[in-house]
């Protein structure tokens, strides 16, 4: 300031009744009719209720960004699980679009199981989706509850044998019928 220059600056104050104040401290410099600084003048405004809204704004700009990485996650994940199912479905149906004879009877009637259960898996999928996309609208907390993990992954399993067993990869699922 004694230099000619205009400074602004926030500072941190505690006033005697304990409270604390941000003040944006604006200090100009006060010239003589030479032009010379003898002095300066200086404002000082309360800007602590600015901060605090902008903290705010901070805060739940973090958790924006939280939520949108974790809904990305999820689509990614029901991306995957999509994928399977119509890999399955395509997979399948290629077979099924081969000529069927009497000896081929029997997996000709396979395949069609497949494709209908891999059918189920994806409309299940999207029921769940739109599921929870309601819960998201609606901001009402999924309704959790059990499920059969055994017949989840043998479902998830007979999803991918084509490609597994077309990739000469042979799984053994190891899970206990009933496992929750």
């Amino acid at each position: 300031v004694l230099a000619g220059e205009h400074v602004q600056l926030e500072s941190l104050r505690r006033f005697p009744d304990g409270r604390q104040r941000v003040l944006d401290v604006t200090l100009v410099p006060d010239r003589d009719g030479d032009g010379a600084v003898q002095g300066w003048f200086m404002l000082g405004i309360d800007v602590t209720a600015q901060k605090e809204v902008q903290a705010r704004i901070a805060r739940q700009n973090e958790e924006l960004d939280r939520l949108n990485r974790q809904k990305d996650r999820l689509l990614s994940v029901i991306a995957h699980d999509l994928n399977g199912a119509f890999n399955s479905i395509l997979g399948y149906s290629e077979l099924l679009q081969q000529p069927a004879t009497q000896e081929n009877a029997e997996e000709v009637h396979r395949y069609a199981e497949a494709v209908h259960a891999a059918g189920q898996q994806a409309h299940r999928i999207l029921t769940d989706l739109l599921a929870w996309s309601r819960t998201q609208r609606d901001s009402s907390a999924p309704a959790l509850g059990d499920f059969d993990l055994s017949q989840l992954a043998a479902e998830l399993l007979a999803g991918m044998a084509p490609s597994l067993r077309a990739a000469g990869v042979t799984v053994a699922l190891e899970l206990p019928p009933g496992c929750r």
